[in-house]
């Protein structure tokens, strides 16, 4: 299965195993200015999944892997930790994906590095625990979702808004595009969203004030 079939809920800070040309050959790339060979079998990486509030879905690469196998070589990890070396890969709707389920205890420091350091924003946290508009996000940046800009005598736009957290029981986020009509906001305003439910339908309006 590819990572388009998946919600952002199904890899959120799990350990995968990718396979697509670029990401085995970037991996290749950084790992044989070390003289480092990959052993027979190795086709994929294993990667651990976060969220990057500027850069979308991240994966951050661990070692080297078999797609099919699920064979892990550790030591393409131990050259990374012996030289200082990192690598991330972006989303991308052409990487096969599969959740790696044996044991990660080898590489708990770097995931906690990396957990802990893209928690800085915690306001942003709550925001990624609201199912209810999963179907309104960038499946690339789930941080981001689809949001209604209405206003008496001017026709609805759909609009882009990047979460950054809950204010007083409504969302807040900051507005990604221009709208055409003049709704009173610009790209890059701070707006608050409220989350409206109609029948089986739920929405993301932009809130103006009184």
């Amino acid at each position: 299965m590819k990572l388009s079939d998946y919600s952002f809920r199904d890899l959120y800070k799990q350990c995968l195993i990718l396979k697509s040309e670029w990401v085995y050959d970037g991996a290749i790339k950084m790992l044989s200015e070390y003289a480092y060979t990959a052993p027979p079998g190795m086709d994929a990486a294993l990667c651990f999944c976060y969220l990057d509030t500027d850069a979308g879905m991240s994966f951050y690469f661990l070692s080297l892997a078999g797609f099919e196998s699920g064979e892990i070589d550790i030591a393409s990890y131990e050259l990374q930790t012996a030289e200082k070396l990192s690598l991330r890969f972006r989303y991308g709707t052409d990487i096969e994906v599969k959740v790696y389920t044996k044991d990660i205890t080898c590489y708990a420091n770097r995931i906690e590095m990396v957990d802990t350091h893209y928690h800085r924003d915690e306001s942003v946290l709550p925001t990624r625990n609201i199912t209810a508009i999963d179907h309104l996000r960038n499946d690339a940046y789930p941080d981001d979702i689809k949001v209604l800009l209405r206003k008496d005598e001017l026709q609805i736009e759909q609009v882009w808004v990047k979460l950054t957290g809950i204010e007083d029981g409504n969302l807040a986020g900051v507005l990604l595009n221009e709208p055409h009509s003049d709704f009173g906001v610009n790209m890059s305003d701070i707006v608050h969203v409220q989350v409206i439910q109609r029948g089986s339908d739920v929405y993301a309006v932009c809130l103006f004030p009184k």
